[in-house]
């Protein structure tokens, strides 16, 4: 599938740097290609309900330890609480991925 020259030099959303982006992840998304040499990171953070954290699902749960520890300590308590069970054990290093197409 192609898209119109014009798609692909489009930007819906320029953000300053610092600012957030929530989107649903059910929704399509079609981003523009990167047409430049330099890298784009779009760091992510996923939320799940109560209830689907509850079914346990093998193939969702439990979540890969990706939270450096020395990260994870200098976090409030209630941010803590949030994210211990994604804070990698003492001595493991979170692996953290980027993908090039």
């Amino acid at each position: 599938e192609t898209e119109p020259a014009e798609w692909r030099c489009s930007r819906l959303c320029p953000v300053p740097a610092g600012a957030a982006i929530v989107r649903d992840v059910r929704v399509l998304h079609g981003g523009t290609p990167n047409l430049t040499p330099k890298t784009r990171y779009l760091p992510s953070i996923e939320y799940v309900s109560a209830g689907l954290r509850a079914t346990k699902r093998k193939d969702m749960f439990p979540q890969r330890r990706g939270l450096p520890r020395a990260l994870y300590e200098k976090l409030s308590p209630e941010v803590q609480e949030l994210c211990g069970e994604i804070v990698a054990d003492e001595g493991d290093s979170a692996q953290v991925q980027f993908h090039r197409k």
